[in-house]
């Protein structure tokens, strides 16, 4: 499971299936819940099995029947 972590608001806006590298520097979340969740261009810590791992900025928010967010590591 990752979680998509805001420090400025200092909680978890939403929770999906292990990232996915996409390419070079960008990665995907399948199944990221809520779709509202993360905002484009704003920036998270994604976290994987408790422990943060990518620093990212959203690049395009998940929407229904595509629950896939994305993200550009920064």
């Amino acid at each position: 499971m990752t979680q998509v972590y805001s420090a400025s608001l200092d909680t978890v806006v939403a929770n999906g299936d292990p990232y996915v590298k996409t390419g070079q520097f960008l990665y995907d979340v399948p199944n990221c819940l809520p779709l509202n969740g993360p905002q484009v261009g704003e920036r998270y810590m994604l976290i994987q099995n408790g422990k943060p791992q990518i620093s990212v900025i959203c690049t395009a928010q998940g929407m229904p029947g595509i629950q896939t967010a994305s993200f550009r590591e920064v």
